[in-house]
């Protein structure tokens, strides 16, 4: 994991802010889960020197959708990074509430349990469908581990924001099944 600290501790030297995501965040907060990339929440207008860090490592561009750049590896054995890019009012707000843990022998910043609902929510709704599966078992799986309440005020705010009725009818459902 030396790898993924050298990023980090690069971004930090930059004073590049950014949050891990993705499936790293799920297993922080107690879900067993795997996971073979890092997924890291930036800020648009830090951009460009995200590029230039990844690219004077060696990486290099594998797919960038505007609101996602996905890096691919330098060398086998390193993880391919996706970075999420939002503008400076949503990271400042995702910031706030983040919680630090340690990973890899070092502290990462981490959105609140809420808010990685949220983000799994946007990630169902707008995100490739070959994900939908891995995406909501995430949702239910981080409600669970957190014992968030799925029908309680926060939660029914992110649903009607990031969610669907629907969604959240189905959330709802599989968090009194035990059999998940």
């Amino acid at each position: 994991m030396s790898g993924l600290n050298n990023i980090r501790d690069a971004a930090a030297q930059a004073g590049l802010r950014f949050l891990l995501i993705g499936g790293n965040a799920i297993i922080a907060y107690g879900v067993q889960r795997e996971t073979a990339d890092l997924d890291l929440l930036v800020c648009r207008d830090d951009l460009s020197r995200w590029r230039d860090l990844f690219l004077g490592r060696g990486y290099t561009v594998f797919h960038d959708g505007g609101h996602f750049i996905q890096f691919a590896p330098p060398s086998e054995g390193a993880w391919p990074t996706d970075l999420m890019i939002v503008n400076n009012e949503t990271f400042t707000k995702l910031e706030a509430g983040s919680r630090s843990f340690p990973l890899w022998n070092q502290e990462w910043r981490i959105p609140s349990p809420a808010h990685m609902v949220a983000l799994k929510l946007h990630a169902l709704v707008h995100g490739p469908k070959h994900r939908h599966l891995r995406d909501f078992l995430d949702v239910v799986e981080i409600i669970k581990a957190q014992r968030l309440d799925p029908d309680g005020p926060e939660l029914c705010d992110i649903f009607a924001k990031h969610g669907t009725p629907r969604l959240h009818r189905s959330v709802l459902l599989a968090c009194e099944t035990d059999g998940l």
